[in-house]
């Protein structure tokens, strides 16, 4: 089971309890690095018909995002050493 397989609701109207609890994914993703290879995981299991391609694209447009944080974090905490180191 790939890791984007979670149950997606219920279609058939009634309120069925799943018979096993859906398991949560966890990836370290505290840095630029950590969140490449997440990327790079997602692109392989798409490319192997793992998880379909548009959740493949949706998370790895979120991992994106989280890339970009840790990018701004970085410059922001490396210009706050700069100044501080002036005064």
């Amino acid at each position: 089971m790939a890791w984007g397989d979670a149950t997606q609701g219920n279609q058939g109207g009634s309120a069925a309890t799943p018979s096993t609890p859906a398991r949560r994914y966890r990836a370290k993703l505290a840095t630029v690095a950590d969140v490449n290879r997440e990327i790079q995981r997602i692109y392989r299991e798409a490319r192997s018909s793992l998880i379909p391609v548009d959740h493949a694209s949706k998370y790895a447009n979120i991992l994106s995002i989280i890339a970009r944080i840790h990018e701004s974090s970085d410059l922001e905490a490396r210009i706050a050493a700069l100044e501080g180191g002036r005064r």
